[in-house]
């Protein structure tokens, strides 16, 4: 198959590193855990980056008046602090927080006893990555102060790379030096295409015109890798951002769904900073669709996609998907 023109946008000159942090942790009480726990983490886990690095006083601290904003570990991870020269999204105050959490959602409330396993990831791209031993030392200090309801403590047994690389053991003061790892943009597809499936691992939320999709098109969803691969590449990755594949887009209102296996699924948090009992709503499962453009290719922004998820709130964990092309 000849490549496309989709495809022959593309250039090894834009990337994006990245780098994956699994954490085992070993729970010392008794207790529970929501199914989807990726906005609990995501709250504790802030709330202990901020303590252990703002020199201000918590509960008045404001990122933006601070000088050290543009260094500072809880600021650059969390905070969304836009450039001063942003050409993107500059409506809104904040841009896309450079990480995203790996959590495996469950059919009911996760049941915690003394000593047993629990394991999640995080995944932080960009300027981020150099910035893991303070994600890692935040991590220590959210799991000894307990997560959920009851404030289960924890003990953060190891941490990892994506390759199963030890990066810190309990009982060590050492943590490894690692390298990211980096996405490009390149030309390396399947060779043809018929079908498409698509793995929605946990909860996402694709807005459409405003209202959140249940069931979406493929059109949709490319759409939405796309914004969000580009706006990552925009803040966080080197160079030219590409182009809005306008000639793929096409291509995906031709597909149709052959296996819809989609369902609902609703998380349930409280928001501190809101004050208020907060519900987000999406959808989880898996979609095949058949693919008839077959000079064109899309596996480059799916290979992306799989790994800065898309949607809303992909900071809690939302968002994350798997592929395959089916040949």
């Amino acid at each position: 198959m000849g490549k496309s023109s989709m495809v022959g946008m593309m250039n090894s000159n834009i990337s994006l590193t990245y780098l994956t942090l699994r954490f085992w942790a070993i729970s010392r009480g008794e207790g529970t855990l929501p199914s989807f726990p990726g906005p609990t983490i995501r709250g504790a886990f802030g709330l202990s980056l901020r303590r252990i690095v703002c020199h201000l006083t918590h509960s008045t601290a404001d990122c933006n008046t601070c000088i050290l904003k543009g260094s500072c570990a809880y600021s650059v991870i969390f905070e969304g602090i836009p450039p001063a020269n942003r050409i993107y999204l500059r409506k809104y105050p904040r841009i896309p927080q450079p990480f995203v959490l790996l959590i495996e959602p469950q059919k009911q409330r996760i049941t915690l006893k003394p000593n047993q396993y629990f394991t999640f990831g995080l995944r932080l791209f960009g300027p981020a990555t150099t910035l893991y031993p303070y994600v890692i030392q935040a991590t220590i200090l959210m799991l000894k102060r307990g997560l959920g309801k009851e404030r289960v403590p924890f003990i953060l047994e190891k941490v990892c790379d994506e390759q199963g690389n030890l990066i810190f053991q309990n009982g060590n003061t050492f943590i490894a030096t690692i390298h990211p790892n980096t996405l490009t943009m390149d030309d390396k597809v399947s060779q043809s295409i018929k079908q498409i499936r698509i793995a929605f691992q946990t909860p996402t939320r694709l807005l459409v015109n405003g209202k959140l999709s249940r069931a979406p098109t493929l059109e949709q969803i490319l759409r939405a890798m796309v914004r969000r691969v580009r706006i990552l590449l925009a803040f966080y990755g080197k160079g030219a951002i590409p182009d809005v594949p306008k000639n793929l887009l096409d291509a995906t209102r031709l597909s149709r769904p052959v296996n819809d296996m989609l369902h609902p699924f609703h998380v349930f948090r409280y928001s501190g900073r809101q004050k208020r009992q907060m519900t987000f709503k999406g959808f989880i499962g898996e979609c095949t669709y058949d693919w008839h453009a077959n000079d064109i290719n899309p596996e480059i922004w799916l290979r992306a996609a799989s790994l800065v998820h898309i949607g809303k709130a992909t900071s809690f964990g939302f968002g994350r998907i798997d592929y395959e092309v089916i040949e």
